[in-house]
C-alpha cells in the first residue's frame, strides 16, 4: 500500500535551555534565548505499508517520510519574537492486528532533521542578524490509530513525545557550534489517501 498524508498537529516544542531571561552561548557567539509557546503547524508526506498474515489476524508495518511546520511565539525580557519550526520527520510504525478490519492501533518511533529559525533575533554585542536558525537531530516515539474511512481514505491520529537536540547556530552566513534541546509532546490528526491499495 502506497498513500499521500496530510494534516495539523500541535506540538510543544519547549527547549529546557531557552528560557525567556538568559543568553544562549554557542562556540563564538551569543544569542537571544526567548521562551517559546506552544503552537499549531501542519505536515505533509508520502508513505508505504506492508501486511503479515497469519491464521487469527493480520498485522502491518507502516514507513512515512513527511515534513512539519510551526510558528511559535517567543518572548524574552528583552523583546518578542517569532520563531519557525521545520523538521523533516521519518517514522516507522507497528500495527499488531486489525480490529474489526476497521480500526487499527499503532506504536510508533522515529527520526527527524529539524531546524527553528529564530526571527528578528540580534547577536548579543549589536549585530543585526535578522534570523538565527538552530538545526540538529530529532528522536521521537508514541501510539496512534487508522480508521479506514472508505478504500480511499484513512483518518490517521497518534500523540507521542520528542526529543530535539540542537547542535549547530547558523546566522548571516556565518555558523556556531550548540548545545540545545527542543523536547515536547505532539499530537497529530490528519488523512491519508491511498493510491495504491494492498486490500486495508
Amino acid at each position: 500500500m502506497i498513500y499521500a498524508s496530510g494534516g495539523l498537529f500541535y506540538n510543544t516544542h519547549s527547549p529546557e535551555s531557552f528560557d525567556g531571561e538568559s543568553y544562549y552561548v554557542g562556540s563564538n557567539q551569543s544569542f537571544y534565548a526567548p521562551e517559546w509557546s506552544a503552537a499549531p503547524g501542519f505536515y505533509a508526506g508520502l508513505g508505504f505499508a506492508i501486511s503479515f498474515s497469519s491464521e487469527k489476524s493480520r498485522s502491518w508495518m507502516f514507513w512515512d517520510l513527511a515534513y512539519e511546520r510551526a510558528v511559535h511565539d517567543g518572548s524574552h525580557t528583552d523583546g518578542d519574537f517569532t520563531g519557525v519550526f521545520n523538521d523533516v520527520i521519518g517514522s516507522i510504525s507497528y500495527c499488531p492486528m486489525e480490529i474489526k478490519g476497521r480500526f487499527f492501533p499503532l506504536a510508533t518511533a522515529g527520526m527527524s532533521w529539524g531546524w527553528l529559525s529564530i526571527k528578528d533575533g540580534v547577536v548579543v554585542g549589536g549585530t543585526d542578524i535578522e534570523d538565527t536558525t538552530f538545526m540538529g537531530m530529532g528522536f521521537h516515539v508514541g501510539g496512534g490509530l487508522l480508521v479506514k474511512l472508505s478504500n480511499l481514505f484513512i483518518l490517521e491520529s497518534s500523540a507521542g513525545y520528542r526529543i530535539q537536540d540542537y547542535v549547530d547556530a547558523s546566522y548571516s552566513g556565518f555558523s556556531s557550534s550548540v548545545s540545545a534541546n527542543g523536547n515536547g509532546l505532539y499530537v497529530k490528526l490528519g488523512i491519508r489517501y491511498v493510491f495504491l491499495s494492498e486490500n486495508l
